[in-house]
C-alpha cells in the first residue's frame, strides 16, 4: 500500500511538473512577437529567403581570403594557430559593414583579429540578401583559420 501511495504521489508530482512546463511554453509563445520585421526596415536579419552571396560564390570568397590574408609575424614566430570567428553585415547595396570579432583564438591574438578585420573590410560588394523580394541587411558569420604548415 505504501508503494502504491509513493508511486501515485510521484506520478502526480511529475504530471504537475510536465503541465507547468507546457504551460510555460505556451505562455512564452504568446508573449513573443514572432512576426518578422518588414523588409524595408533597417533591421539586421540573420537568415533570409535569399542569403547574400560573395561575387563568384563560396570558392571565390575562400580564394579571396587566402590571397589577401597575411599571417602576422608575431603569430608565426610564436607558433600561434587557431580560428578567429568574425561577423559582419552585408548591407542592402552589398557593401560589407559593421565588422566585429565574435571569438578570438586561444590564446587570443590581437594581430590575427586585426588581420581578419582588414581582409573582410577589403571585400568587394556582395550580392545582397533579400526578404519578400526586397534587399535587406543580413549578418554573416565567418570563421577564419590560421594554420602553419
Amino acid at each position: 500500500m505504501k508503494h502504491i501511495c509513493k508511486l501515485t504521489l510521484l506520478f502526480l508530482l511529475l504530471s504537475g511538473f510536465i503541465y507547468a512546463q507546457d504551460t510555460m511554453r505556451v505562455a512564452d509563445l504568446s508573449v513573443r512577437d514572432v512576426s518578422p520585421p518588414p523588409p524595408d526596415s533597417n533591421h539586421v536579419f540573420t537568415y533570409v529567403e535569399i542569403m547574400p552571396k560573395f561575387p563568384g560564390g563560396q570558392d571565390s570568397m575562400n580564394r579571396f581570403i587566402q590571397r589577401n590574408l597575411q599571417y602576422p609575424d608575431l603569430a608565426r614566430d610564436n607558433n600561434i594557430q587557431g580560428t578567429v570567428y568574425a561577423c559582419f553585415v552585408v548591407e542592402k547595396d552589398g557593401k560589407v559593414d559593421e565588422v566585429k570579432i565574435l571569438r578570438s583564438m586561444i590564446p587570443p591574438c590581437i594581430a590575427c583579429d586585426s588581420e581578419v578585420i582588414r581582409v573582410i573590410k577589403k571585400m568587394p560588394k556582395w550580392k545582397p540578401g533579400a526578404q519578400q523580394g526586397k534587399p535587406v541587411r543580413v549578418q554573416f558569420n565567418l570563421p577564419v583559420k590560421f594554420s602553419l604548415q
